[in-house]
């Protein structure tokens, strides 16, 4: 699903990405979709994909009813997008996950930037 975007409109898509994750959703979470390729646990991979496919992410809400997934952590929140014609859709996810993937994000970034200092 990935595709070439450029260093401005990444910068962009992931500050709009990471936002989104923090943003619970209390209205219209549309229907749910069992398309969830687009879903990946790495900011840059997600934001990449949300913008190949013109989905917007905004944001998550806490399911009723939270299903089991393999790693043994429950997928306990939707993600809920929105398409380019505005039918909003959302797909299973696990908070912990998304939470671990902003984490890790933010060390590598801190990581990249200690890097440069040092330069």
């Amino acid at each position: 699903m990935q595709s070439f975007i450029n260093k401005d409109t990444l910068e962009e898509v992931v500050r709009n990405t990471l936002e989104a994750l923090h943003n619970e959703v209390l209205g219209d979470v549309g229907e749910h979709e069992w398309d969830n390729t687009w879903i990946e646990y790495n900011v840059i991979d997600l934001a990449t994909n949300l913008y190949c496919a013109n989905y917007t992410l905004l944001g998550y809400f806490w399911l009723q009813e939270p299903k089991p997934f393999l790693s043994g952590m429950p997928l306990d929140i939707g993600l809920v997008c929105e398409d380019v014609e505005g039918n909003r859709f959302w797909c299973h996810c696990s908070k912990k996950m998304i939470d671990e993937m902003i984490e890790e994000f933010f060390a590598w970034q801190r990581e990249k930037f200690e890097g440069e200092e040092n330069e």
